[in-house]
């Protein structure tokens, strides 16, 4: 399910971003604290109060659970994939 935010621009690419969606169909919506990857660039961020993104530090790192990680780094392979395979 994809989720309507704040129009915004990635911290690292400048991607403009105005959705989220999650990994699977019954993802919850986001809120303050969850984490997500750039569409375009896959760097990690997080969603503030205002579901604006930023991006995580290495300490904030440190918060996300190993399951969650490893979820998160297959997102960014994906991502990277994809834009290898249609040259973007």
């Amino acid at each position: 399910m994809s989720y309507r935010m704040p129009t915004q621009n990635c911290p690292a690419c400048g991607t403009r971003l105005d959705a989220a969606s999650g990994l699977c169909e019954d993802t919850p919506r986001p809120k303050a604290g969850d984490f997500t990857v750039c569409i375009d660039c896959a760097a990690l961020m997080t969603f503030t109060k205002s579901l604006t993104v930023a991006l995580v530090d290495p300490g904030g790192m440190k918060k996300i659970h190993p399951d969650d990680l490893a979820d998160i780094r297959r997102a960014q392979a994906a991502i990277r994939r994809a834009k290898e395979e249609y040259g973007r």
